[in-house]
């Protein structure tokens, strides 16, 4: 069954020349199904692992200074095997009621948190959002354009990591299977690092930002 949450769910007592910024809070049975997320327009997410078998997820919304916050909705289907989380912005709408003016133009503050079942196994897209992992051990498939990815990995983790950058960092402290400097730093850099003998895979993708791993 798909669900469209519209975030007209709570409206938070933070306001900007009259209009409220919108808040979601939602928990998401995954029932150990691989989940997708697509937040193409955030600005921050974090994935926190914890001990529950569901997601909770938290959603801060401003469309320029909160007037088109109406236009923004999450998509939630779970009746397809796995759960997808995809945000939607109707811009025709923004246009419409902008009279037309400026095109589309208009400035987003989106932020996500979600805490997730630390097995989960997540594919995550997002264009400039910038990604904070924590604790995080099921397999993941993370992209951001150019926002960075910053994954803190739980010592006792068996995992297989693959790192792909064209311009961005990657920056590392984790002693892995196959020795390296304390810090280790590359440029533009495809690698395959394990750890604990690397079992589970994680792939982290980004164009122009970099990539964190550190010790959890």
């Amino acid at each position: 069954m798909k669900r469209i949450i519209l975030l007209f769910i709570a409206l938070a007592a933070i306001t900007t020349a009259g209009f409220a910024q919108k808040i979601i809070d939602e928990n998401i049975e995954v029932n150990g199904e691989e989940t997708f997320m697509k937040f193409s327009f955030a600005d921050d997410i974090v994935l926190e692992a914890w001990n529950n078998d569901y997601i909770q997820l938290h959603v801060e919304v401003d469309i320029d200074e909160n007037k088109y916050n109406d236009q923004y909705a999450l998509n939630i289907d779970n009746g397809s095997g796995k759960v997808e989380l995809i945000e939607d912005i109707d811009f025709d709408k923004i246009k419409e009621l902008k009279g037309g003016k400026d095109n589309c133009n208009f400035n987003s503050d989106i932020h996500y948190s979600l805490k997730v079942p630390k097995n989960l196994k997540v594919k995550l897209e997002t264009i400039s959002g910038e990604v904070e992992l924590l604790g995080c051990q099921g397999e993941m498939a993370v992209k951001s354009i150019s926002g960075f990815i910053d994954y803190s990995i739980p010592k006792e983790h068996k995992a297989k990591i693959e790192l792909s950058t064209v311009t961005g960092d990657v920056y590392s402290n984790v002693k892995f299977d196959k020795p390296l400097s304390k810090e280790i730093s590359w440029v533009g850099t495809n690698q395959k690092l394990s750890l604990n003998g690397g079992s589970t895979g994680v792939d982290l993708k980004t164009v122009s930002g970099d990539i964190f791993l550190r010790n959890y």
